[in-house]
């Protein structure tokens, strides 16, 4: 048996879908110390073929803190949404994302 864990990301890299997708039962703890110049929230997205940081606020980043003890400011769904669409104009992120719910075919 393959078990596996890391902490939560805003939007996660490919290694770690390759991660779960390789093990028998993967764990996702917040247990952790926040990594204040880490990935856990926030990624990059291109757009117009450059880089550009995508994440979400966190109030006080501190790497004293566990990552449950992080107060994340109010996400501008529909700002987030633009960018993405924005940069990549082929998906169809409206299929993915109905109003802050799942939709109940995905």
């Amino acid at each position: 048996m393959i078990l596996a864990g890391n902490q939560p990301y805003f939007l996660p890299y490919l290694a770690w879908w390759q991660l779960i997708k390789a093990s028998d039962l993967f764990l996702i703890s917040d247990d952790y110390n926040f990594i204040r110049s880490g990935w856990i929230c926030r990624n990059r997205i291109l757009v117009d073929g450059k880089p550009l940081f995508f994440r979400i606020e966190v109030k006080k980043r501190s790497s004293y803190k566990l990552i449950k003890n992080m107060d994340i400011l109010p996400i501008k769904v529909g700002k987030k949404l633009k960018t993405l669409e924005f940069a990549y104009p082929k998906i169809n992120f409206g299929h993915f994302f109905c109003r802050g719910r799942i939709p109940a075919d995905y």
